[in-house]
């Protein structure tokens, strides 16, 4: 038994890396939840003006097993469901694929084999006040126990499409101060959506953050 985390490559036209094309683990690769169907499998009718360019799109699958197991770079490995019902008339075949990089689970969380595997998360909240033409005080994006700290550095983007940084917490409701290096926009008033949008490393233990 293993366990599967699915991911896409981060460019939409990407293809399968191989033995001469390797696994590029610098990148920030977007989690799935699954695998959808591939073009190829569906009828004429069933498929997507964009078929052709998501066949060539780069998929992946890590695998994580009970123990080490031999597994030679490029070679092809079938994924079964082996807790389906033997006598039902389905396939049982899950998906399939070639090695592409065999991976020691106890680097895989750091060092130059992490797999950067993200979920993208999103928060909204409002601007509470203007405090001048370069800030303002925001509110609902954190919860009063929330350690703001954390999420300094970050940037917050106005309706308008504005982007500012989060300086500090203000208070201790769960307030924060945004400082903008351009002019707010007119449409910046009390009441006005703040969009926080950012990357969570799925194996990165530290839960760090990043934009």
């Amino acid at each position: 038994m293993t366990a599967v985390t699915f991911f896409d490559h981060p460019s939409p036209n990407s293809s399968t890396p191989s033995s001469a094309s390797p696994f590029d683990f610098s990148l920030d690769y977007p989690y799935v939840d699954n695998l959808q169907d591939s073009p190829a499998d569906l009828a004429p009718d069933q498929q997507s003006p964009d078929a052709s360019e998501s066949a060539s799109h780069a998929h992946f699958a890590l695998l994580v097993f009970e123990s080490e197991i031999a597994c030679p770079s490029d070679a092809l490995l079938i994924a079964s469901r082996l807790d389906s019902d033997i006598h039902s008339n389905t396939c049982r075949m899950a998906f399939h694929g070639h090695i592409v990089a065999p991976i020691d689970p106890t680097t895989m969380n750091s060092g130059s084999q992490a797999v950067r595997v993200f979920k993208l998360k999103s928060r909204e909240g409002v601007i509470d006040r203007v405090v001048d033409s370069h800030s303002l005080i925001g509110r609902g994006l954190f919860k009063k126990e929330t350690d703001i700290t954390k999420f300094v550095g970050l940037r917050v983007t106005t309706v308008e499409g504005t982007q500012g940084t989060i300086q500090s917490p203000f208070g201790k409701s769960g307030k924060f101060k945004v400082v903008f290096q351009s002019a707010l926009p007119k449409e910046a008033i009390a009441g006005a959506p703040l969009h926080l949008v950012f990357k969570r490393l799925l194996f990165d233990k530290t839960k760090q953050m990043l934009q």
